[in-house]
């Protein structure tokens, strides 16, 4: 049982979680600043150059709707994982992009596999903490949600309207999301009590038969 861990394992969980979270709220509005570039460098209007943050916040809509339920079959580890992963290749593909209809692909399916932190980390802070330290938890969680998109267009307006340009908003937010996954592949641990159990029960069953 995860409530069961010792406190600092609990913190490197919930701080690998926390950095997921800010990578995929941060790649929501760091865009905004990008706007202006865009829609001079593939002519089109700057309401149409929008599109960049209304597809991104679209995919977070619908991602969730897949997030929720593969965390319940497959516990939380390998669905954030492997849409750290995802979410990092269409972030550096935004970030090379050659033509408008690209950059506006990349940054759909960008925000759909971003949405997994923000459908799944709630679920893992429930797996760790009681009703003791579950409110601090959830306030935590709840800051980064805000923090990514409150940072995120200070940070892009330096960076476009420095000599990096403003594809460099998108190598930036992939370069995190790289970071977020190493940090998953090295220091997240599975938090779902029913996917503990069945691992351990494959484990047993495997010694078991090697033992015979």
């Amino acid at each position: 049982n995860a409530k069961s861990w010792p406190m600092r394992r609990k913190l490197r969980t919930a701080m690998v979680l926390g950095f997921d979270t800010l990578v995929a709220s941060w790649g929501s509005s760091v865009y905004s600043s990008a706007v202006e570039p865009v829609s001079m460098i593939f002519g089109v209007s700057r309401v149409v150059a929008i599109l960049g943050l209304t597809l991104y916040i679209c995919g977070f809509a619908t991602g969730p709707l897949a997030w929720g339920p593969l965390s319940e079959l497959y516990g939380r580890k390998i669905p954030i994982t492997g849409a750290c992963f995802i979410f990092t290749c269409f972030m550096f593909a935004a970030a090379t992009a050659k033509d408008f209809q690209t950059l506006m692909l990349t940054r759909f399916f960008a925000g759909v596999f971003a949405s997994c932190p923000l459908a799944v980390v709630g679920g893992a802070f429930s797996d760790l903490f009681g009703n003791e330290t579950r409110g601090v938890a959830i306030a935590f969680f709840s800051a980064l949600v805000f923090i990514g998109p409150f940072i995120s267009p200070i940070v892009g307006a330096f960076i476009t309207q420095s000599y990096l340009g403003w594809r460099w908003t998108e190598y930036i937010t992939g370069i995190m999301g790289a970071l977020a996954l190493i940090l998953d592949v090295l220091f997240l641990e599975e938090t779902y009590m029913k996917t503990i159990l069945q691992k351990r029960s494959a484990n047993i069953r495997k010694e078991t038969g090697n033992f015979a």
